[in-house]
Protein backbone atom coordinates (compact mmCIF):
# COMPACT_ATOMS: atom_id res chain seq x y z
CA UNK A 1 0.00 0.00 0.00
CA UNK A 2 1.23 3.10 -0.97
CA UNK A 3 2.06 5.73 2.34
CA UNK A 4 0.28 8.99 1.84
CA UNK A 5 1.28 11.77 1.32
CA UNK A 6 0.75 15.81 2.48
CA UNK A 7 -2.65 17.40 0.59
CA UNK A 8 -1.89 19.41 -2.48
CA UNK A 9 -1.58 23.05 -3.12
CA UNK A 10 -5.84 23.22 -4.14
CA UNK A 11 -6.57 21.31 -0.51
CA UNK A 12 -3.83 24.06 1.14
CA UNK A 13 -5.78 26.75 -0.22
CA UNK A 14 -9.08 25.78 1.35
CA UNK A 15 -7.79 26.03 4.29
CA UNK A 16 -8.89 29.85 4.16
CA UNK A 17 -12.03 28.92 4.37
CA UNK A 18 -11.29 28.16 8.21
CA UNK A 19 -12.64 32.34 8.63
CA UNK A 20 -16.25 31.42 6.69
CA UNK A 21 -16.50 28.41 9.21
CA UNK A 22 -15.66 30.69 12.37
CA UNK A 23 -18.21 32.98 10.92
CA UNK A 24 -20.90 30.36 10.89
CA UNK A 25 -20.11 28.97 13.57
CA UNK A 26 -21.30 31.98 15.45
CA UNK A 27 -23.76 32.75 13.43
CA UNK A 28 -25.09 29.34 14.30
CA UNK A 29 -24.59 29.67 18.12
CA UNK A 30 -28.64 29.85 18.62
CA UNK A 31 -29.04 26.67 16.55
CA UNK A 32 -25.91 24.74 18.26
CA UNK A 33 -27.03 25.42 21.67
CA UNK A 34 -30.04 22.79 20.77
CA UNK A 35 -27.31 20.30 21.00
CA UNK A 36 -27.62 17.37 23.88
CA UNK A 37 -26.65 18.53 26.81
CA UNK A 38 -23.54 17.01 28.85
CA UNK A 39 -23.09 15.21 32.05
CA UNK A 40 -20.45 18.76 32.96
CA UNK A 41 -17.62 16.52 33.37
CA UNK A 42 -14.49 18.51 32.87
CA UNK A 43 -12.93 18.73 29.36
CA UNK A 44 -8.88 20.02 28.24
CA UNK A 45 -8.41 21.27 24.84
CA UNK A 46 -4.92 21.43 23.41
CA UNK A 47 -4.34 23.10 20.70
CA UNK A 48 -3.17 22.27 17.09
CA UNK A 49 0.87 23.50 16.34
CA UNK A 50 1.14 27.28 16.20
CA UNK A 51 -2.14 27.97 17.90
CA UNK A 52 -2.65 28.72 21.09
CA UNK A 53 -6.27 28.57 23.75
CA UNK A 54 -7.91 31.58 21.68
CA UNK A 55 -8.06 28.99 18.43
CA UNK A 56 -9.87 26.53 20.55
CA UNK A 57 -12.26 29.62 22.35
CA UNK A 58 -15.33 28.62 19.85
CA UNK A 59 -15.36 24.80 20.84
CA UNK A 60 -14.29 25.57 24.39
CA UNK A 61 -17.23 27.70 24.60
CA UNK A 62 -19.65 25.48 22.62
CA UNK A 63 -19.22 22.66 25.05
CA UNK A 64 -19.63 25.28 28.12
CA UNK A 65 -22.89 25.85 26.57
CA UNK A 66 -23.56 22.70 26.37
CA UNK A 67 -22.79 22.18 30.29
CA UNK A 68 -19.53 20.51 30.17
CA UNK A 69 -16.65 22.86 32.11
CA UNK A 70 -13.93 23.29 29.72
CA UNK A 71 -10.16 24.28 29.39
CA UNK A 72 -7.59 25.55 27.67
CA UNK A 73 -3.74 24.18 28.21
CA UNK A 74 -2.44 27.90 29.21
CA UNK A 75 1.01 27.26 27.75
CA UNK A 76 0.65 30.12 25.13
CA UNK A 77 1.16 29.16 21.25
CA UNK A 78 1.99 25.23 20.77
CA UNK A 79 5.40 25.82 18.94
CA UNK A 80 5.92 21.56 19.42
CA UNK A 81 6.56 19.38 22.60
CA UNK A 82 9.53 21.65 23.92
CA UNK A 83 10.60 20.70 27.18
CA UNK A 84 8.31 21.34 29.77
CA UNK A 85 5.18 21.16 27.48
CA UNK A 86 4.06 17.66 27.51
CA UNK A 87 5.21 17.83 31.24
CA UNK A 88 2.44 20.74 31.58
CA UNK A 89 -0.10 18.59 29.59
CA UNK A 90 -0.09 16.13 32.37
CA UNK A 91 -0.19 18.62 35.24
CA UNK A 92 -3.16 20.20 33.39
CA UNK A 93 -4.93 17.29 33.28
CA UNK A 94 -4.34 15.88 37.10
CA UNK A 95 -5.00 19.37 38.00
CA UNK A 96 -8.57 19.32 36.16
CA UNK A 97 -8.95 15.94 37.29
CA UNK A 98 -8.06 16.50 41.00
CA UNK A 99 -10.44 19.78 41.46
CA UNK A 100 -13.22 17.82 40.10
CA UNK A 101 -12.64 14.73 41.00
CA UNK A 102 -14.09 13.38 37.76
CA UNK A 103 -12.34 11.87 34.87
CA UNK A 104 -11.19 14.53 32.05
CA UNK A 105 -11.90 14.39 28.10
CA UNK A 106 -8.94 15.40 26.59
CA UNK A 107 -9.51 17.02 23.09
CA UNK A 108 -6.33 17.40 20.95
CA UNK A 109 -6.49 19.47 17.20
CA UNK A 110 -3.51 18.37 15.15
CA UNK A 111 -1.02 18.37 17.04
CA UNK A 112 -2.61 18.93 20.40
CA UNK A 113 -4.51 15.19 19.70
CA UNK A 114 -0.73 14.00 20.03
CA UNK A 115 -0.67 15.59 23.59
CA UNK A 116 -4.04 14.68 23.97
CA UNK A 117 -3.19 10.42 23.08
CA UNK A 118 0.07 11.02 25.24
CA UNK A 119 -1.62 11.97 28.25
CA UNK A 120 -4.40 9.03 27.88
CA UNK A 121 -1.32 6.93 27.72
CA UNK A 122 -0.11 8.43 30.67
CA UNK A 123 -2.73 9.00 32.83
CA UNK A 124 -5.52 6.27 31.89
CA UNK A 125 -6.73 6.75 35.47
CA UNK A 126 -7.39 10.28 34.86
CA UNK A 127 -8.74 10.13 31.39
CA UNK A 128 -12.26 9.58 30.20
CA UNK A 129 -11.81 9.57 26.84
CA UNK A 130 -9.38 11.12 23.90
CA UNK A 131 -10.61 12.91 20.77
CA UNK A 132 -8.68 13.76 17.99
CA UNK A 133 -9.08 16.24 15.28
CA UNK A 134 -6.79 16.45 12.10
CA UNK A 135 -3.77 14.67 13.80
CA UNK A 136 -1.24 13.09 11.93
CA UNK A 137 -0.50 9.81 13.36
CA UNK A 138 -1.78 6.74 11.75
CA UNK A 139 0.25 6.93 8.39
CA UNK A 140 3.56 9.43 8.42
CA UNK A 141 4.29 12.61 10.24
CA UNK A 142 4.86 13.84 7.13
CA UNK A 143 1.31 13.62 5.34
CA UNK A 144 0.87 16.88 6.89
CA UNK A 145 1.75 20.02 5.19
CA UNK A 146 3.19 21.61 8.60
CA UNK A 147 6.08 19.12 9.21
CA UNK A 148 8.72 21.65 7.85
CA UNK A 149 7.32 24.56 9.43
CA UNK A 150 7.17 22.29 12.64
CA UNK A 151 11.06 21.51 12.22
CA UNK A 152 11.98 25.12 12.03
CA UNK A 153 10.07 26.47 14.51
CA UNK A 154 10.46 23.65 17.10
CA UNK A 155 14.28 22.57 16.65
CA UNK A 156 13.00 19.22 16.16
CA UNK A 157 12.69 16.67 13.53
CA UNK A 158 9.08 15.18 13.28
CA UNK A 159 9.30 11.80 14.87
CA UNK A 160 10.02 8.65 11.99
CA UNK A 161 10.25 4.93 12.17
CA UNK A 162 10.13 3.58 15.96
CA UNK A 163 9.84 6.73 17.94
CA UNK A 164 6.56 7.28 15.20
CA UNK A 165 5.44 4.22 15.97
CA UNK A 166 4.46 4.86 19.27
CA UNK A 167 2.15 7.64 18.37
CA UNK A 168 0.02 5.40 16.46
CA UNK A 169 -0.80 3.71 19.57
CA UNK A 170 -4.19 3.65 20.25
CA UNK A 171 -4.61 4.53 23.83
CA UNK A 172 -6.41 2.50 26.52
CA UNK A 173 -9.15 4.79 26.68
CA UNK A 174 -12.43 4.92 24.04
CA UNK A 175 -10.63 7.14 21.47
CA UNK A 176 -12.36 8.53 18.44
CA UNK A 177 -10.09 10.58 15.45
CA UNK A 178 -11.55 13.13 12.69
CA UNK A 179 -10.59 13.47 10.11
CA UNK A 180 -11.63 15.51 6.45
CA UNK A 181 -11.18 14.46 3.60
CA UNK A 182 -10.90 18.17 2.20
CA UNK A 183 -8.50 18.90 4.97
CA UNK A 184 -5.34 21.29 3.56
CA UNK A 185 -3.38 20.27 6.69
CA UNK A 186 -3.06 16.54 7.05
CA UNK A 187 -4.51 13.49 5.71
CA UNK A 188 -6.67 10.98 7.07
CA UNK A 189 -5.93 7.54 7.22
CA UNK A 190 -7.78 4.51 5.19
CA UNK A 191 -6.89 2.34 9.10
CA UNK A 192 -7.89 4.58 11.77
CA UNK A 193 -10.19 3.14 13.98
CA UNK A 194 -11.65 4.31 17.26
CA UNK A 195 -10.82 2.44 20.41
Amino acid sequence: MQELKAPGYILRTLEWRALGELATALISKPLMRRAPKGDGHPVVVFPGFGAGDLTTAVLRDFLEDLGYTTYGWDQGTNLGPREGVLEGCLAKVRAVHAKHGRRVTVIGWSLGGIYARHVAHELTGCVRQVITMGTPFAESAKATTAWRLYEMASGQSVPEGAEFEAFKLTPPVPTTSIFSRTDGNVRGSRSVGSG
